[in-house]
């Protein structure tokens, strides 16, 4: 898979959030509407009127994170799980990391977020690293995810996934607690081929999977 993928940090520069509490953000009436990271589950965004005041000096240090268009992803999670406000823009505390692609990123910001949200870089993030305090609230750390490798995908690919997460976005908009397993698993799919994982590697990472193995190798 390494070998296989560009490093998600060449393509992107991350932020970890404000350094406010929650507490802090939930006792402004207005400003900045900022996320924390209960707010956020994969592809899904339920704000909850939490805000920095923009005269805040966390807000003007990350203002120019805070005005582009990110990927969010949760700091504290037993998981991968990130998410994206197309059309609006965020601030994010110190739970949420902000990732925006850099000048050059040859690759669609919806395709970064299937990739980081994928069963596959789930996978290569817990068995290459580590996580600090894993027995208590485990934590995604910068320099780690930065490693993740982003397979190649020609023009066709990518616009097929970014399809099928534009559909999970507008029903996760709607419902965030909806169901889109199936959408998240076609994606899935895609992304261990593009990697050239084989069926018996794929099963190796999830023996849950429901697909055969002719389904995989169609």
């Amino acid at each position: 898979m390494y070998k296989n993928g560009i490093p998600l940090g060449k393509l992107t520069e991350s932020k970890r959030g404000a350094e406010v509490s929650k507490k802090y953000l939930r006792e402004n009436i207005n400003g900045c509407e900022t996320l924390i990271g209960q707010d956020m589950q994969k592809y899904s965004i339920s704000w909850n009127r939490t805000y920095l005041p923009t005269n805040h000096k966390e807000y003007q240090r990350l203002k120019k994170h805070f005005d582009s268009e990110c990927i969010f992803l949760r700091r504290v999670d037993s998981m991968l799980e990130a998410t994206v406000s197309l059309g609006k823009h965020y601030g994010f505390n110190k739970n949420v990391y902000g990732i925006k692609k850099r000048i050059g990123c040859k690759y669609e910001m919806l395709y970064l977020l299937a990739c980081i949200n994928s069963k596959a870089l789930d996978f290569y993030y817990k068995k290459r690293f580590s996580t600090k305090k894993t027995d208590v609230f485990p934590e995604i750390q910068t320099y780690l995810y930065e490693q993740l490798p982003i397979p190649s995908v020609s023009k066709e690919t990518q616009s097929r996934i970014i399809e099928i997460v534009n559909e999970i976005l507008l029903t996760k908009s709607k419902n965030p607690n909806a169901a889109t397993l199936s959408q998240e698993a076609t994606i899935d799919i895609i992304i261990f081929k593009l990697f050239d994982l084989t069926y018996e590697e794929v099963l190796s990472i999830d023996n849950t999977i429901s697909f055969t193995r002719q389904e995989y190798e169609e």
